[in-house]
């Protein structure tokens, strides 16, 4: 069993009916609604929800359209994956839904009028961002139990973040990461001069349109980020596997044998150890007093 979602751009509604209907053959229908994003914030939340960088009125937001649109969320009782061509290459997906969407994008005259997720991870991503609810909750509703919404109209994120917690409870959703040093001290960053958090993230791209964290340099060598959380930026420098910070391996494993503490993931002990010697070592021109009392007391 998998939970999904559909979107029938504001060009493609002149079929939705027919679309609901066929998707009711198919699919359990647990959600829908109308979502109308701000003329100005268009671009930039549809660039936040593909992950690509586009500009004001694209070729994409035009053949889409920018007023209200609908999303469907479904499950998919009985999930299939194939490999399909797609627009990123040859890609092993969910076929009911990636079928389903090719059927809707020839109805409504080709193009992408039509969107839905083919995999879970696109589906918790993009449920996260567009309804600020989490995949889990959708999977946990009965068949006599629909779930009650408000109406979404920024995606999360749009005017920055509540609360640290906030931040960390809606990434915990859709994407792996761990907090790699410092997060003894997490809650003080928020009241730190310069205040800075070093991530390692499995999805650099997913992770900072989620956060919606914009990069403050240009050069591809530069990894800091900047977030609004209670009103003040915070800086966040996101470190990605495969990035060449730490031996990619070793970073799979980091990710993978992380530690829930309190709302976040950090590393567990030995990768932490590891990981701040080799920051204290390699990454900083001296090994400094604090770095040694840290080693020592996790030795």
């Amino acid at each position: 069993m998998e939970i999904h979602l559909f979107i029938i751009w504001s060009k493609g509604l002149f079929k939705q009916q027919e679309i609901i209907s066929d998707i009711k053959l198919s699919f359990d229908i647990l959600y829908i609604t109308s979502i109308s994003w701000k003329k100005d914030k268009f671009a930039e939340n549809l660039s936040r929800l593909y992950g690509q960088n586009l500009p004001e009125d694209s070729n994409k937001e035009r053949h889409c359209g920018n007023d209200a649109f609908s999303c469907i969320i479904v499950r998919d009782n009985n999930p299939r994956y194939k490999s399909r061509k797609t627009s990123k290459g040859d890609r092993v997906v969910n076929i009911n839904l990636f079928d389903s969407k090719q059927l809707y994008r020839s109805w409504t005259g080709g193009g992408h009028k039509i969107h839905a997720t083919d995999n879970v991870q696109e589906a918790k991503f993009q449920i996260m961002l567009l309804l600020g609810i989490s995949y889990n909750s959708y999977l946990e509703i009965k068949d006599n139990k629909k779930m009650d919404h408000y109406r979404h109209d920024t995606l999360i994120g749009e005017n920055g973040w509540e609360s640290l917690e906030s931040l960390f409870c809606a990434l915990n959703e859709a994407f792996q990461y761990v907090i790699l040093r410092n997060f003894e001290l997490l809650d003080d960053e928020l009241n730190c001069d310069h205040p800075d958090i070093d991530l390692l993230v499995d999805d650099i791209i997913g992770v900072s349109n989620l956060l919606n964290a914009k990069k403050v340099s240009r050069k591809k060598d530069r990894v800091q980020h900047q977030v609004f959380i209670a009103g003040k930026l915070i800086n966040l420098d996101l470190r990605f596997v495969g990035d060449n910070y730490y031996c990619r391996s070793w970073q799979d494993k980091i990710l993978s044998n992380r530690v829930k503490e309190r709302y976040y993931f950090r590393p567990n002990l030995k990768d932490y150890y590891y990981s701040l010697l080799l920051h204290a070592l390699f990454h900083k021109p001296t090994l400094r007093e604090d770095y040694k009392e840290k080693l020592l007391n996790l030795k």
